[in-house]
């Protein structure tokens, strides 16, 4: 027998049913990755490199600061970089600085929400080793809206070793899914001569910044930005020079937050609807293999109250939406 609730646009039960059928319309969707800091050079020479950095405060929730290292030395070799950011290390993400039959090098590195807030400083700090440096570039960069718990979608890496081209691209594409942020590092060496080659982006790719240096070899690095796609994609990122280099390039896609407009809505309040008529208008599961969690630490959903004090999991059942 079914019991339908009859309720006025104006009450609580009403606000209360717009609010499930949002979540059940918006549970799939991911949020772009937006930009609050676009790449800007901390450093390119030939020492440790050490920078302020001030990291926009965003959605404060859902933050990335990534660090990008071209590193490069004057024979074969690996080179390590140690990244803080006010006390905090940074994961590495990837990069070939470990590989040791090459000169040139790079590498993504990257602080999650929980490191940027845990920092007791804005001080940025690289410290290389291995071999005899020929020139380390730094760059930084701070994205909003990126999955805190699985902020990579993918990532690859690719290196010319010791032989000279003028064209390159990633062995395996790298994957890019709708809503994704991919970005990538760039070292080029044009060995023995200072004048440094130009680089010509992939396709969908532009340069957002780029550092030369002239001692003994023309070395160019540069830090670059895919245009984000609507439909998942796969991207080999394949970039020319405008004569032979050695090359590296490291890139990455950020994955969006799961959810993160339903999250903007958790903060509505001072909505209350009593658990008996609740299950009247809505009947849940209690299997804990349903629960999904749909807001912040700071708003909570459970046993029909929607505010500050409630339970953060909805649950699912078979039953029609006004049934019982």
């Amino acid at each position: 027998m079914k019991n339908t609730l009859n309720i006025s646009y104006n009450s609580s039960h009403f606000k209360c049913l717009l609010v499930l059928l949002f979540l059940v319309f918006t549970a799939g969707l991911s949020a772009q990755v937006t930009t609050l800091s676009n790449w800007s050079n901390a450093y390119n020479g030939t020492a440790d490199a050490s920078a302020t950095v001030s990291i926009p405060t965003g959605s404060n929730s859902n933050r990335m600061f990534v660090v990008a290292i071209a590193s490069s030395q004057t024979a074969v070799g690996a080179r390590t970089a140690t990244v803080t950011y006010g006390g905090q290390s940074l994961t590495l993400a990837a990069g070939d600085m470990s590989q040791v039959t090459t000169r040139q090098h790079t590498a993504l590195y990257y602080l999650n929400e929980a490191g940027i807030d845990a920092a007791t400083s804005t001080s940025l700090s690289v410290t290389f080793s291995g071999g005899t440096t020929r020139v380390n570039t730094v760059w930084t960069a701070v994205y909003d809206y990126v999955d805190q718990t699985t902020p990579l979608t993918n990532s690859q890496v690719f290196n010319s070793v010791t032989n000279t081209n003028n064209a390159f691209a990633f062995g395996t594409p790298l994957t890019v899914n709708a809503n994704d942020l991919a970005i990538e590092v760039i070292s080029t060496i044009r060995n023995g001569n200072t004048t440094p080659r130009t680089i010509t982006a992939a396709t969908n790719w532009t340069s957002s910044n780029e550092q030369t240096f002239t001692t003994t070899d023309g070395v160019r690095n540069g830090v670059f930005t895919r245009s984000i796609p609507t439909t998942n994609t796969t991207d080999d990122s394949a970039f020319s020079t405008s004569g032979n280099v050695l090359a590296s390039m490291t890139a990455v896609s950020l994955k969006g937050v799961l959810n993160a407009l339903i999250s903007s809505y958790a903060t509505w309040s001072n909505v209350y609807h009593n658990t008996s008529n609740f299950t009247t208008l809505v009947r849940f599961s209690t299997a804990a293999s349903t629960k999904k969690s749909i807001c912040g630490s700071n708003c909570y959903f459970t046993n029909g109250c929607w505010g500050a004090n409630c339970n953060c999991y909805l649950w699912r059942s078979s039953h029609d939406l006004g049934n019982r």
